[in-house]
């Protein structure tokens, strides 16, 4: 494995069997293949990004079932593995799918030269298991950090606070997962800017570090998906 950072799942899920779960999936994409290589998968080269298989996992148990087989696939495809940092709610992850049928089914319905796309249907199940509004009470924040300067990795676990769960490793830097209780880009931000924020103290940052943020690629994201494990 090029990245392997399955160790360090356990410590930022928190299970709710039956109830609530966390996507896992196997992604292959272009940007991970040089010019001149092979890409045996990657026929249609205008996408840069091609879905292989994804995983519902609710609970320990499953995890630790499944875990091989996704990392065999990851493998097996020299892909990439991402997990969502939200978990999900299967009630809500199931309304958002009805939702979605019954609108495209009432618009087929109501207009004569409508028609159905099995390409919709295709993608239901894995847009419904992603999107934010199929999220539960366990969110999170990840920070995408585009260098392996550990310098700046240290400023942005420094600015999660007691909120900081976890470092992921990247190809490039590091995917750093924080509980969903401030507001990141508005820390981010007043760091960067040397501009101030309701509850949030900079005087713990020197100028040094806030420097560091200005000149870094950080992005914060929400719902997002975070680097399991890249096959070789």
């Amino acid at each position: 494995m090029l990245v392997d950072n399955t160790s360090k799942l356990k410590k930022v899920m928190v299970f709710n069997p039956q109830k609530s779960y966390y996507k896992f999936v196997a992604l292959i994409r272009a940007k991970d293949y040089k010019d001149g290589d092979e890409k045996p998968v990657l026929t249609n080269t205008e996408k840069q990004e091609v879905f292989v298989r994804q995983w519902l996992v609710d609970s320990e148990e499953a995890l630790d079932k499944c875990l091989p087989d996704m990392l065999a696939v990851t493998e097996m495809f020299k892909c990439r593995l991402y997990m969502t940092t939200d978990r999900k709610s299967t009630v809500k992850t199931m309304m958002y799918a009805r939702n979605k049928l019954t609108e495209c089914l009432d618009h087929f319905v109501m207009s004569e030269n409508a028609s159905v796309s099995v390409r919709m249907l295709n993608k239901l199940i894995p847009s419904a298991s992603q999107v934010s509004e199929s999220s539960d009470g366990e969110k999170r924040w990840m920070f995408d950090v585009d260098t392996k300067d550990e310098n700046v990795l240290n400023v942005i676990k420094k600015l999660c606070g007691e909120d900081y769960l976890e470092t992921f490793e990247t190809k490039n830097g590091y995917h750093v997962v924080a509980d969903k209780k401030f507001d990141a880009n508005g820390r981010l931000l007043c760091l960067k800017n040397n501009g101030k924020l309701v509850r949030f103290d900079d005087s713990a940052f020197n100028e040094f570090e806030k420097k560091l943020l200005r000149e870094s690629e950080v992005e914060v994201k929400a719902n997002s998906l975070v680097l399991v494990a890249m096959g070789n």
